[in-house]
Protein backbone atom coordinates (compact mmCIF):
# COMPACT_ATOMS: atom_id res chain seq x y z
CA UNK A 1 0.00 0.00 0.00
CA UNK A 2 1.13 3.54 -0.75
CA UNK A 3 -0.37 6.99 -0.36
CA UNK A 4 0.03 10.55 -1.58
CA UNK A 5 -0.73 13.35 0.88
CA UNK A 6 -1.35 15.99 -1.80
CA UNK A 7 -2.44 15.65 -5.43
CA UNK A 8 0.60 15.89 -7.67
CA UNK A 9 2.97 14.79 -4.92
CA UNK A 10 4.97 11.55 -5.34
CA UNK A 11 3.40 8.34 -4.08
CA UNK A 12 4.93 7.42 -0.72
CA UNK A 13 4.96 3.87 0.74
CA UNK A 14 3.07 3.65 4.01
CA UNK A 15 6.25 2.73 5.89
CA UNK A 16 7.62 6.23 5.10
CA UNK A 17 4.54 8.37 5.69
CA UNK A 18 6.14 9.82 8.83
CA UNK A 19 8.86 11.25 6.57
CA UNK A 20 6.47 12.65 3.98
CA UNK A 21 7.95 16.14 4.19
CA UNK A 22 11.28 14.78 2.97
CA UNK A 23 9.61 13.64 -0.26
CA UNK A 24 7.44 16.72 -0.69
CA UNK A 25 8.44 18.89 -3.64
CA UNK A 26 6.53 21.82 -2.18
CA UNK A 27 8.41 21.66 1.13
CA UNK A 28 11.76 21.19 -0.60
CA UNK A 29 11.58 24.26 -2.81
CA UNK A 30 14.99 25.73 -1.97
CA UNK A 31 18.53 24.71 -1.15
CA UNK A 32 19.51 24.55 2.53
CA UNK A 33 21.15 27.73 3.86
CA UNK A 34 24.91 28.01 4.20
CA UNK A 35 26.24 26.90 7.55
CA UNK A 36 29.61 27.29 9.31
CA UNK A 37 30.46 23.65 8.64
CA UNK A 38 30.04 23.75 4.86
CA UNK A 39 32.67 21.58 3.20
CA UNK A 40 34.26 21.24 -0.20
CA UNK A 41 35.92 18.50 -2.23
CA UNK A 42 39.69 18.86 -2.31
CA UNK A 43 41.42 17.93 -5.56
CA UNK A 44 44.94 16.65 -6.09
CA UNK A 45 47.21 19.66 -6.80
CA UNK A 46 48.20 19.84 -10.46
CA UNK A 47 45.80 17.08 -11.51
CA UNK A 48 44.22 17.21 -14.96
CA UNK A 49 40.62 18.23 -14.45
CA UNK A 50 37.95 16.03 -16.02
CA UNK A 51 36.49 17.27 -19.31
CA UNK A 52 34.63 14.21 -20.58
CA UNK A 53 32.33 14.12 -23.58
CA UNK A 54 28.60 13.83 -23.06
CA UNK A 55 26.90 10.48 -23.35
CA UNK A 56 24.71 9.99 -26.42
CA UNK A 57 21.01 10.34 -25.57
CA UNK A 58 17.82 9.28 -27.25
CA UNK A 59 15.14 11.89 -28.08
CA UNK A 60 13.16 10.77 -25.03
CA UNK A 61 16.21 11.20 -22.79
CA UNK A 62 16.98 14.62 -24.28
CA UNK A 63 13.41 15.70 -23.58
CA UNK A 64 13.66 14.47 -19.98
CA UNK A 65 17.03 16.18 -19.61
CA UNK A 66 15.65 19.52 -20.82
CA UNK A 67 12.69 19.23 -18.47
CA UNK A 68 14.99 18.46 -15.52
CA UNK A 69 17.30 21.41 -16.29
CA UNK A 70 14.50 23.93 -16.76
CA UNK A 71 12.71 22.79 -13.61
CA UNK A 72 15.77 23.03 -11.36
CA UNK A 73 16.98 26.28 -12.90
CA UNK A 74 13.63 27.83 -12.06
CA UNK A 75 13.81 26.55 -8.48
CA UNK A 76 17.37 27.75 -8.00
CA UNK A 77 18.76 24.29 -7.35
CA UNK A 78 21.26 24.62 -10.19
CA UNK A 79 22.75 27.50 -12.17
CA UNK A 80 24.40 27.86 -15.53
CA UNK A 81 28.13 27.21 -15.50
CA UNK A 82 30.76 28.53 -17.92
CA UNK A 83 33.52 26.14 -16.86
CA UNK A 84 34.57 23.39 -19.25
CA UNK A 85 35.14 21.08 -16.29
CA UNK A 86 32.20 18.83 -15.51
CA UNK A 87 30.74 15.36 -15.29
CA UNK A 88 28.57 13.67 -17.91
CA UNK A 89 25.05 12.55 -17.10
CA UNK A 90 23.01 9.57 -18.22
CA UNK A 91 19.60 8.13 -17.52
CA UNK A 92 18.66 4.83 -15.93
CA UNK A 93 15.21 3.42 -16.49
CA UNK A 94 13.19 2.79 -13.32
CA UNK A 95 10.84 -0.13 -12.73
CA UNK A 96 7.82 2.04 -13.54
CA UNK A 97 9.33 3.06 -16.90
CA UNK A 98 10.32 6.58 -15.86
CA UNK A 99 13.92 7.82 -16.08
CA UNK A 100 16.35 8.50 -13.24
CA UNK A 101 19.15 11.01 -13.80
CA UNK A 102 22.62 9.73 -12.87
CA UNK A 103 25.79 11.83 -12.76
CA UNK A 104 29.06 10.10 -13.67
CA UNK A 105 31.54 11.34 -11.07
CA UNK A 106 34.28 8.82 -11.90
CA UNK A 107 36.51 11.46 -13.44
CA UNK A 108 36.09 13.78 -10.46
CA UNK A 109 36.64 10.98 -7.95
CA UNK A 110 39.88 10.03 -9.71
CA UNK A 111 41.45 13.42 -8.92
CA UNK A 112 39.93 13.88 -5.45
CA UNK A 113 42.28 13.82 -2.49
CA UNK A 114 42.26 10.29 -1.11
CA UNK A 115 42.37 9.22 2.53
CA UNK A 116 40.79 12.49 3.67
CA UNK A 117 38.70 10.71 6.29
CA UNK A 118 41.74 8.75 7.49
CA UNK A 119 43.61 12.00 8.02
CA UNK A 120 40.77 13.50 10.05
CA UNK A 121 41.71 13.52 13.74
CA UNK A 122 38.09 13.40 14.91
CA UNK A 123 37.28 10.43 12.65
CA UNK A 124 40.40 8.55 13.73
CA UNK A 125 39.59 9.18 17.40
CA UNK A 126 35.95 8.12 17.19
CA UNK A 127 36.49 5.00 15.11
CA UNK A 128 36.75 1.73 17.01
CA UNK A 129 38.41 -1.35 15.54
CA UNK A 130 35.91 -4.22 15.95
CA UNK A 131 37.21 -7.44 17.41
CA UNK A 132 40.58 -8.36 18.83
CA UNK A 133 43.76 -7.54 16.93
CA UNK A 134 44.96 -10.70 15.11
CA UNK A 135 48.05 -12.28 16.59
CA UNK A 136 51.09 -13.67 14.82
CA UNK A 137 50.82 -16.80 12.68
CA UNK A 138 51.53 -19.94 14.67
CA UNK A 139 52.84 -23.24 13.24
CA UNK A 140 50.39 -26.13 13.29
CA UNK A 141 53.18 -28.46 14.43
CA UNK A 142 56.82 -28.07 15.45
CA UNK A 143 58.23 -31.58 15.99
CA UNK A 144 61.91 -32.13 16.80
CA UNK A 145 62.14 -35.83 15.93
CA UNK A 146 60.30 -38.49 13.89
CA UNK A 147 56.84 -39.54 15.04
CA UNK A 148 56.72 -36.93 17.79
CA UNK A 149 53.73 -35.20 16.21
CA UNK A 150 51.44 -36.95 13.74
CA UNK A 151 48.33 -36.20 11.69
CA UNK A 152 45.58 -38.57 10.61
CA UNK A 153 42.59 -38.61 8.30
CA UNK A 154 40.29 -41.01 6.41
CA UNK A 155 39.61 -41.70 2.74
CA UNK A 156 36.03 -42.97 2.68
CA UNK A 157 33.43 -44.44 0.32
CA UNK A 158 35.91 -46.47 -1.74
CA UNK A 159 34.78 -49.47 -3.85
CA UNK A 160 34.78 -52.55 -1.65
CA UNK A 161 38.06 -54.48 -1.78
CA UNK A 162 38.46 -57.56 0.41
CA UNK A 163 35.69 -56.15 2.58
CA UNK A 164 37.44 -52.77 3.01
CA UNK A 165 35.96 -49.42 1.99
CA UNK A 166 38.08 -46.94 3.98
CA UNK A 167 41.78 -46.00 4.13
CA UNK A 168 43.14 -44.63 7.40
CA UNK A 169 46.03 -42.25 6.69
CA UNK A 170 48.60 -41.53 9.41
CA UNK A 171 51.55 -39.22 8.64
CA UNK A 172 54.55 -38.15 10.69
CA UNK A 173 54.86 -34.36 10.57
CA UNK A 174 58.66 -34.45 10.99
CA UNK A 175 59.82 -36.97 8.39
CA UNK A 176 56.57 -37.01 6.32
CA UNK A 177 56.59 -40.81 6.56
CA UNK A 178 53.06 -42.22 6.22
CA UNK A 179 51.14 -45.41 6.85
CA UNK A 180 47.99 -46.33 4.92
CA UNK A 181 45.74 -48.83 6.71
CA UNK A 182 42.70 -50.42 5.05
CA UNK A 183 39.56 -50.50 7.24
CA UNK A 184 36.21 -52.26 6.98
CA UNK A 185 34.19 -49.07 7.13
CA UNK A 186 34.69 -45.91 9.14
CA UNK A 187 35.90 -47.08 12.59
CA UNK A 188 34.38 -46.01 15.88
CA UNK A 189 36.54 -44.31 18.51
CA UNK A 190 37.10 -47.62 20.31
CA UNK A 191 38.00 -49.42 17.09
CA UNK A 192 40.32 -46.57 16.12
CA UNK A 193 42.19 -46.92 19.42
CA UNK A 194 42.76 -50.63 18.69
CA UNK A 195 44.01 -49.83 15.18
CA UNK A 196 46.32 -47.17 16.60
CA UNK A 197 47.92 -49.64 19.02
CA UNK A 198 48.23 -52.28 16.32
CA UNK A 199 49.66 -50.20 13.49
CA UNK A 200 51.25 -47.07 15.01
CA UNK A 201 52.12 -47.52 18.67
CA UNK A 202 53.89 -50.85 18.23
CA UNK A 203 56.17 -49.33 15.56
CA UNK A 204 56.76 -45.77 16.74
CA UNK A 205 55.54 -45.45 20.31
CA UNK A 206 53.12 -42.82 21.59
CA UNK A 207 53.36 -39.38 19.94
CA UNK A 208 53.25 -36.17 21.93
CA UNK A 209 50.50 -34.69 19.75
CA UNK A 210 47.92 -35.97 17.27
CA UNK A 211 46.30 -33.59 14.77
CA UNK A 212 43.00 -34.49 13.09
CA UNK A 213 39.77 -33.00 11.83
CA UNK A 214 36.58 -32.86 13.89
CA UNK A 215 35.20 -36.24 12.90
CA UNK A 216 33.00 -38.06 15.40
CA UNK A 217 35.80 -40.52 16.14
CA UNK A 218 38.23 -37.77 17.12
CA UNK A 219 35.78 -35.72 19.20
CA UNK A 220 34.38 -38.73 21.09
CA UNK A 221 34.97 -38.84 24.83
CA UNK A 222 36.50 -42.33 24.53
CA UNK A 223 39.19 -41.09 22.09
CA UNK A 224 40.02 -38.03 24.22
CA UNK A 225 40.41 -40.20 27.31
CA UNK A 226 42.51 -42.68 25.32
CA UNK A 227 44.93 -39.93 24.28
CA UNK A 228 45.20 -38.78 27.89
CA UNK A 229 45.96 -42.36 28.92
CA UNK A 230 48.86 -42.72 26.45
CA UNK A 231 50.17 -39.23 27.19
CA UNK A 232 49.28 -37.59 23.87
CA UNK A 233 47.64 -34.21 23.41
CA UNK A 234 44.99 -33.56 20.77
CA UNK A 235 44.96 -30.91 18.06
CA UNK A 236 41.67 -30.45 16.21
CA UNK A 237 41.51 -28.51 12.96
CA UNK A 238 39.36 -25.41 12.65
CA UNK A 239 35.83 -25.99 11.36
CA UNK A 240 35.60 -25.80 7.55
CA UNK A 241 39.38 -25.26 7.34
CA UNK A 242 40.98 -28.48 6.01
CA UNK A 243 44.32 -26.73 5.47
CA UNK A 244 44.98 -27.14 9.22
CA UNK A 245 45.37 -30.87 8.58
CA UNK A 246 47.00 -30.26 5.20
CA UNK A 247 49.74 -32.90 5.56
CA UNK A 248 47.21 -35.73 5.88
CA UNK A 249 45.05 -34.26 3.11
CA UNK A 250 48.06 -34.15 0.75
CA UNK A 251 49.01 -37.74 1.62
CA UNK A 252 45.43 -38.77 0.80
CA UNK A 253 45.79 -37.11 -2.59
CA UNK A 254 49.04 -38.97 -3.32
CA UNK A 255 47.73 -42.43 -2.44
CA UNK A 256 44.54 -41.82 -4.43
CA UNK A 257 46.60 -40.88 -7.49
CA UNK A 258 48.75 -43.98 -7.11
CA UNK A 259 45.82 -46.36 -6.71
CA UNK A 260 44.00 -44.75 -9.63
CA UNK A 261 46.95 -45.64 -11.90
CA UNK A 262 47.24 -49.29 -10.91
CA UNK A 263 43.81 -50.41 -9.73
CA UNK A 264 41.93 -52.98 -11.81
CA UNK A 265 39.00 -52.11 -14.05
CA UNK A 266 36.58 -53.31 -11.36
CA UNK A 267 38.52 -51.28 -8.73
CA UNK A 268 38.36 -54.19 -6.31
CA UNK A 269 42.09 -54.85 -5.76
CA UNK A 270 43.21 -51.59 -4.17
CA UNK A 271 43.72 -53.32 -0.79
CA UNK A 272 46.46 -55.48 -2.37
CA UNK A 273 48.09 -52.38 -3.87
CA UNK A 274 48.06 -50.35 -0.64
CA UNK A 275 51.44 -51.68 0.68
CA UNK A 276 53.10 -50.76 -2.62
CA UNK A 277 51.49 -47.32 -2.50
CA UNK A 278 52.95 -46.81 0.97
CA UNK A 279 56.41 -47.90 -0.19
CA UNK A 280 56.23 -45.61 -3.23
CA UNK A 281 55.16 -42.64 -1.12
CA UNK A 282 57.74 -43.13 1.63
CA UNK A 283 60.57 -43.55 -0.89
CA UNK A 284 59.90 -40.50 -3.03
CA UNK A 285 61.99 -37.39 -2.35
CA UNK A 286 59.88 -34.94 -0.39
CA UNK A 287 60.01 -31.26 -1.35
CA UNK A 288 60.09 -29.98 2.25
CA UNK A 289 63.12 -32.06 3.33
CA UNK A 290 64.98 -32.94 0.13
CA UNK A 291 65.10 -36.58 1.27
CA UNK A 292 62.76 -39.53 1.23
CA UNK A 293 60.49 -39.84 4.29
CA UNK A 294 61.92 -43.33 4.94
CA UNK A 295 65.49 -42.02 5.15
CA UNK A 296 64.55 -39.12 7.41
CA UNK A 297 62.65 -41.44 9.75
CA UNK A 298 65.15 -44.33 9.86
CA UNK A 299 68.45 -42.77 8.81
CA UNK A 300 69.08 -45.34 6.07
CA UNK A 301 68.11 -46.06 2.50
CA UNK A 302 65.20 -48.36 1.75
CA UNK A 303 66.10 -51.84 0.50
CA UNK A 304 63.60 -52.58 -2.29
CA UNK A 305 62.53 -55.93 -3.69
CA UNK A 306 64.74 -56.92 -6.67
CA UNK A 307 63.57 -56.27 -10.20
CA UNK A 308 60.50 -58.15 -11.39
CA UNK A 309 61.62 -61.71 -12.27
CA UNK A 310 61.69 -62.38 -16.01
CA UNK A 311 61.97 -66.16 -15.80
CA UNK A 312 59.25 -68.42 -14.36
CA UNK A 313 59.85 -69.89 -10.92
CA UNK A 314 59.29 -73.42 -9.74
CA UNK A 315 55.89 -72.42 -8.35
CA UNK A 316 53.13 -71.61 -10.89
CA UNK A 317 51.04 -70.11 -8.09
CA UNK A 318 53.86 -67.70 -7.23
CA UNK A 319 54.25 -66.77 -10.90
CA UNK A 320 50.54 -65.97 -11.13
CA UNK A 321 50.69 -63.84 -8.00
CA UNK A 322 53.78 -61.88 -9.06
CA UNK A 323 52.28 -61.34 -12.51
CA UNK A 324 49.37 -59.49 -10.94
CA UNK A 325 51.88 -57.23 -9.13
CA UNK A 326 54.12 -56.57 -12.14
CA UNK A 327 53.20 -52.89 -12.46
CA UNK A 328 53.93 -52.14 -8.79
CA UNK A 329 56.74 -54.59 -8.04
CA UNK A 330 59.71 -52.20 -8.11
CA UNK A 331 59.40 -48.95 -6.14
CA UNK A 332 59.52 -45.90 -8.38
CA UNK A 333 61.94 -43.18 -7.37
CA UNK A 334 60.90 -39.60 -7.83
CA UNK A 335 59.68 -36.51 -6.04
CA UNK A 336 56.57 -36.47 -3.92
CA UNK A 337 53.92 -33.85 -4.45
CA UNK A 338 54.62 -30.81 -2.22
CA UNK A 339 52.88 -31.12 1.15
Amino acid sequence: MAASLTPGEPVIPKEYLDLAEVFSEKECDALPPHRPNDCSIELVPGAKLPRPRMYAMSPLEMEEMQRYVNKNLARGFIERAKSSVGAPVLFKEKKDGSLRLCVDYKGLNAVSVENYVKSCTVCATMKRIPGKTPGLLQPVADPSQPWEEIAMDFIVDLPESSGNTVIWTVIDLFSKQAHFIACKGLPSAQRLAKLFLKHIYRLHGAPKRIISDRGVQFTAKFWRNFLTLIGSSQGLSSAFHPATNGAAEAANKMVEQYLRCYVSYQQTNWTDLLPFAEVAYNNSVHSSTGYTPFKVATGKEFNPIPEYPQLPSASPTLDQWTSSKEGTWTPRSGRADPL
